[in-house]
Parts: structure tokens; C-alpha cells; sequence
């Protein structure tokens, strides 16, 4: 008999990413968004769409009922673990027995805000007496989704690592690594790391994105508050920025450069690279 899995935000990077891959296995999949009209390709792949609410510990139960196991992404702030413990009482009050959470890398060896505000949500989950598997993952290569536009219009990629190398890893990876422990029972109490690869640098991004874009792109650093601030004026709150900047500063010194053997160990195949995932989409830098 098939698995039923709740998959949150199921219309973001990787939640929707993990559709996909549930459904590839034959899983039956309820996809929880917060704005069912976004949901019509959901709906179209074979996902049942649920509305889900964060703030509606009743209505998420109600969302989760009849899943065996929850894919649980939350928006990642001073409120996360908040947001986790009111996911986790949902999961439990709906029969659901094991949760696979997106974590981020190393938040148990760092001490700065999003690596304090996923382990809180780590240890509530922990807590919680459910089964439970952890993906902790580098940066998404579908970040660079984000510098399409000045790539674009002037040319100009803004590079937030420094010269540090990063092995960024992409969103489908995830979604294919979180299926895999959401349908096997062998995976729970487990942590992963999920990585690209290979760590790359900023010359090999600008150089890359420069040629799928069929222009020269030009590198320019930015980091601390100019970054923050820039945050802030696309709309996140100054908390978020600041943490968010400050998540990128830490990167920038090398922490998220090495490389784990965990996706591979648990698809089967190598991560996929950069370079490939640049061919793929080098219309939308054009």
C-alpha cells in the first residue's frame, strides 16, 4: 500500500521539488499551500491540494489527516520554533508518524541566528516523540534564480560569498533525498547533509551565469549592512535581513565549502552540479 505524505509549503523551492519526487516513488502526496490558486500545477502532476495555515493548529490537523509521515518546512526566523511546535502538535493530533524537516547545514556547530532558530526547531521536534529524520542543506543553486534580472537588465551579478567556495546543492536533490527518508523506515533518527558536489567559487559562478547569459557579467561583492539593507527593501522584515546577511557573512569565510557524501549515498547518484543546472535554465539569465 502506498505512503501518504503531507508535504509543507508544497509550492516553494524544495517542497514543491519534493512532490515531485514523491510522486516519481507512486506516494500519494497532500500538498499543503497557503494560496490554493498558486496550486493548479500541483493539482495537475496528481497531488491533492490542502489549505494550510500556519496560525491554525486545528485546520493543519484537519490538512494532515491521513498522512503517514509530514515533509515540514517553516519560514526561518525568531518564530520558527514556534511555528515547529505548532506544525509537530498538528502532525500528532492528525495520526502523522514521522517528520523530515529541511534544516540547514552544521546549525549545531554555529551560533548565529537561523543556526540557533533550526536547532530550537530541531530540539522541539525531538522533543515531540515523533520519528524524525533532519536534512541539514547548504545553500539552493536555485537562489541564483535571484540574479536573473540585474543579470539581465545591467550585467552585474552580486556576489554575497567573497571568494569563498560554496557547495551549493540543488533544490530537486532535496526533494528526491527527502522522499527517499519520508518512504523508507530506515532513515528515522537520522541527520544529513545535503551539498553539491563540489564547492565552487564566485569566478566559476560569474563566469558560468556570464555565459548563459550571452553577455559579460561583472562581479560585485556585497555583504554586512549594505546587504541587510538591501534585504529590507525587498520587503523582509530587519530581523530576517540582519540574520539573513549574517548567515551570508558566515558563509563567505569558507564554513560551507566542503562537500558531504549524503545525497549520493541516499539516491544513488552524484548531486548535481552547477554548471549543469546553469545549462539548464540559461534562458531565464537572457
Amino acid at each position: 500500500m502506498s505512503k501518504t505524505i503531507f508535504v509543507s509549503g508544497a509550492t516553494g523551492t524544495t517542497g514543491g521539488a519534493t512532490v515531485r519526487a514523491l510522486l516519481a516513488k507512486g506516494a500519494n502526496v497532500l500538498a499543503g499551500v497557503h494560496s490554493p490558486e498558486k496550486a493548479g500545477l500541483l493539482t495537475a502532476l496528481g497531488a491533492t491540494v490542502r489549505p494550510f495555515d500556519l496560525a491554525d493548529v486545528t485546520g493543519m490537523t484537519e490538512a494532515m489527516r491521513g498522512a503517514d509521515g509530514l515533509y515540514l518546512v517553516t519560514p526561518v526566523s525568531d518564530q520558527t520554533e514556534a511555528l515547529t511546535i505548532s506544525m509537530v502538535e498538528a502532525a500528532k493530533a492528525a495520526g502523522v508518524s514521522h517528520v523530515v524537516k529541511l534544516s540547514g547545514l552544521d546549525v549545531d556547530k554555529a551560533s548565529f541566528a537561523f543556526a540557533r532558530w533550526h536547532l530550537a526547531a530541531e530540539t522541539a521536534i525531538r522533543a515531540s516523540g515523533l520519528g524524525w529524520t533532519f536534512l541539514r542543506s547548504n545553500a539552493f543553486i536555485q537562489n541564483l534564480f535571484g540574479a536573473a534580472d540585474p543579470i539581465k537588465t545591467r550585467g552585474v551579478y552580486y556576489n554575497t560569498y567573497g571568494s569563498a567556495q560554496v557547495s551549493m546543492v540543488d533544490a530537486r536533490d532535496i526533494g528526491d533525498v527527502a522522499a527517499t527518508a519520508l518512504l523508507l523506515k530506515d532513515h528515522k533518527g537520522k541527520i544529513y547533509s545535503l551539498t553539491g558536489p563540489r564547492g565552487v567559487v564566485n569566478d566559476e559562478v560569474t563566469r558560468l551565469l556570464g555565459e548563459a547569459a550571452g553577455r559579460p557579467v561583472t562581479s560585485i561583492d556585497v555583504g554586512g549592512e549594505q546587504l541587510a539593507q538591501a534585504f529590507v527593501g525587498l520587503g523582509m522584515p530587519a530581523a530576517v535581513a540582519a540574520a539573513t546577511a549574517e548567515l551570508l557573512g558566515q558563509m563567505a569565510t569558507g564554513t560551507s565549502s566542503y562537500v558531504s557524501p549524503d545525497v549520493e549515498t541516499l539516491i544513488g547518484r552524484p548531486p548535481r552540479d552547477l554548471a549543469q543546472w546553469v545549462r539548464e535554465n540559461a534562458q531565464a539569465f537572457r
